[in-house]
């Protein structure tokens, strides 16, 4: 999970876009950190820049497959 001390460096949105889940492999529709809705795994992505593919990282158990979902969004 990202973490943060000083609060004023980010601002609450509820934009949709926080709860789209991306499949592997598709380009990122903005930059800023993703994760694995499995497995909690953060990578960093830019814009437009496929994500990591469903082989990127190994799950403990199987799984039904990765989703990557937009955490943290940078302008």
């Amino acid at each position: 999970m990202a973490v943060y001390k000083h609060d004023n460096y980010l601002r609450q949105r509820n934009d949709a876009v926080f709860d789209i889940l991306l499949e592997p492999g598709t380009a990122a529709p903005y930059p800023g950190i993703y994760r694995c809705e499995f497995c909690g795994h953060e990578i960093i992505s830019e814009k437009v820049i496929p994500l990591p593919s469903a082989d990127h990282h190994t799950h403990d158990q199987p799984q039904d497959g990765i989703y990557w979902r937009l955490t943290i969004r940078s302008s």
